[in-house]
């Protein structure tokens, strides 16, 4: 039984225009147990609604722990 499991994380973001983002990354970068570095994608739109700022972010990511893939979308509205 192991309680505690280091990994570490990193990425980027490239700021295309003032609306849009691309980002990619590296996960599990030293956990050569689950198989090794999982690269990940995405993008960030933003958009204003009158007053109102939303963001719709979206990201791929290979599975942990299996094999596939992880569809990640994010709505944040800042008000």
């Amino acid at each position: 039984l192991q309680l505690f499991d280091s990994r570490l994380r990193f990425g980027g973001e490239y700021q295309i225009s003032d609306e849009l983002a691309l980002r990619a990354g590296l996960d599990q970068v030293r956990a050569s147990q689950t198989g090794g570095v999982k690269p990940s994608a995405g993008f960030m739109i933003e958009y204003p609604v009158g007053n109102i700022l939303a963001n719709i972010e979206y990201a791929i990511v290979l599975e942990p722990f299996a094999t596939g893939t992880i569809n990640l979308v994010t709505l944040r509205i800042f008000l």
